[in-house]
């Protein structure tokens, strides 16, 4: 039986951002920046605000946010220390009633989705008068 060797650089370095524990380890593996940035967005809130905010949108236009080192530098300098456990998070279902909307779309002649998008739309104007 051959057994796969485990990289666990991904969490080395999730550790080292976030924790700020000790020395980061060169090391040959490079990872997912994508896959890092999945990861500290689970971390917590405000932590994928800061990521959604930087690098989510930077990333695209700025060619040194490609770089692996750049990228953990700056996020260790830029995040607050967490020293919570980092847990997969999974998405919860909000079961709406789909009669309500039904009725609404047949009487505005109008698709279930505009709905949808309405009501994201004002629960966003909302939060910003708030």
């Amino acid at each position: 039986m051959i057994k796969k060797s485990y990289n666990n650089d991904l969490f080395n370095k999730l550790d080292w951002v976030l924790k700020k524990k000790g020395k980061l380890l060169s090391s040959s593996n490079n990872i997912s920046l994508f896959i890092f940035n999945r990861w500290l967005s689970m971390a917590n809130a405000s932590v994928a605000q800061i990521v959604n905010a930087t690098t989510n949108r930077w990333i695209l236009q700025k060619e040194y946010f490609t770089e692996e080192s750049f990228f953990l530098n700056f996020f260790k300098i830029i995040l607050p220390k967490i020293n919570k456990k980092v847990s997969y998070l999974k998405k919860n279902p909000k079961q709406k009633p789909e009669e309500d909307y039904i009725n609404l779309a047949n009487s505005l002649e109008i698709s279930k989705r505009e709905i949808n998008f309405y009501e994201k739309t004002l629960a966003e104007i909302e939060k910003k008068v708030k």
